[in-house]
């Protein structure tokens, strides 16, 4: 308000129409001229009303209208709307609403400052506007005027600089946080990286400790299922075949089943009915393929020593279904081979007649 203040003063001591047509005043500096009416506040307040008069007395609506006019051009020529006699009217015209505005502004500023600054302040208003002043007096006024004004603006500038300064430093802050708060997300996801390659290698590595850990079983499992179906095989080779096979393996029966004649009585009943079976419909596959995990075969025969290998001597193969052992006879082409299918089913009939055989022995034992 003070800075305000001040560079107002320096344009009312220059001659504005509004300063022109203000009464005479005494010469504030000459205190014996001074009287009640003459104070500086009483002149202020003349001073105060004589403004405001003077600014209610220009059409606030019609001024907007001339300077906007002011500023236009004609669209033809390019010169401005008004002559220059005109336009320096207007302008004058304008320049006293500024400046009774300005006056305005400087009426309310002074009530803001303490009474002596204030009585100051007033004295300068009188000085300024007195017509009968001396020029000296005038001068040094303006003098005194622009010095203050000049140290205002340098305020000012000061001011603003000190503000552009901490605003920079400010800025400069805010910077520096924000770079290392990024600095610092950087090494959080650069560290969050680090351990999700390492996660990733060491599961890689587990992974592929796995893969080699499952192909050696697997091969391991292989290898020992090679070696028992090696083993079958041998074991199966080494079976005798034909009636005397089925004789030395029902001997094994018995002798397996011990004491329990009821057990080895159910088992050749079981054989004797498997066979049966066979000679009965030797066409049907059903009678002919035997699993080895069926709960009655394995119940009756298939636990006991001697029950699965009377299937193989007599004739059967040990083959694989869905990864289960079985045994199959395979009937021979009656059409193509006759002699051989004959011979498979006397030795069927063989069987048969052996287990009778064995059955009729067991119970005379009773």
């Amino acid at each position: 308000s003070y800075h305000r203040l001040i560079l107002g003063l320096r344009n009312l001591i220059n001659d504005h129409p509004a300063v022109e047509m203000l009464p005479e005043l005494v010469d504030p500096g000459d205190v014996s001229e001074h009287t009640d009416e003459q104070t500086p506040s009483t002149l202020y307040s003349h001073l105060k009303d004589f403004v405001l008069r003077e600014q209610a007395m220009l059409d606030a609506p019609q001024l907007e209208k001339f300077r906007k006019r002011s500023k236009e051009k004609d669209p033809i020529t390019g010169n401005p709307r008004y002559g220059e006699k005109t336009m320096g009217r207007v302008m004058k015209l304008l320049q006293t609403h500024e400046t009774l505005s300005g006056a305005i502004d400087i009426m309310h500023t002074v009530h803001e400052f303490q009474p002596q600054v204030k009585d100051d302040v007033l004295n300068l208003i009188m000085l300024s506007l007195h017509d009968n002043m001396k020029s000296s007096q005038k001068s040094s006024l303006v003098d005194y005027v622009k010095v203050l004004a000049d140290g205002e603006e340098r305020k000012l500038q000061k001011d603003s600089e000190e503000k552009l300064s901490q605003e920079e430093v400010a800025r400069l802050e805010e910077l520096k946080r924000a770079k290392a708060e990024e600095e610092a997300l950087r090494k959080h996801l650069e560290e969050e990286k680090r351990k999700e390659e390492e996660h990733a290698k060491k599961l890689e590595l587990e992974r592929r400790k796995q893969v080699i850990k499952d192909e050696q079983e697997k091969r391991i499992k292989e290898e020992e299922e090679k070696r028992r179906l090696e083993e079958e095989q041998k074991y199966i080779n080494s079976i005798v075949k034909g009636k005397e096979g089925v004789k030395i393996q029902m001997k094994r029966l018995r002798e397996s089943c011990g004491e329990d004649m009821a057990a080895y009585r159910v088992a050749a009943r079981s054989l004797h009915i498997l066979f049966s079976q066979i000679l009965a419909r030797p066409e049907e596959l059903r009678f002919r393929l035997i699993r080895s995990n069926h709960p009655q075969f394995h119940e009756d025969i298939g636990r006991w020593m001697g029950g699965r290998e009377i299937l193989i001597a007599a004739g059967f193969e040990v083959i694989k279904i869905d990864e289960i052992t079985c045994y199959v006879t395979k009937e021979p082409s009656l059409e193509q081979d006759m002699d051989a299918w004959s011979a498979w089913f006397d030795g069927l009939k063989s069987t048969v007649q052996i287990i009778e055989d064995e059955m009729d022995k067991a119970k005379k034992l009773m």
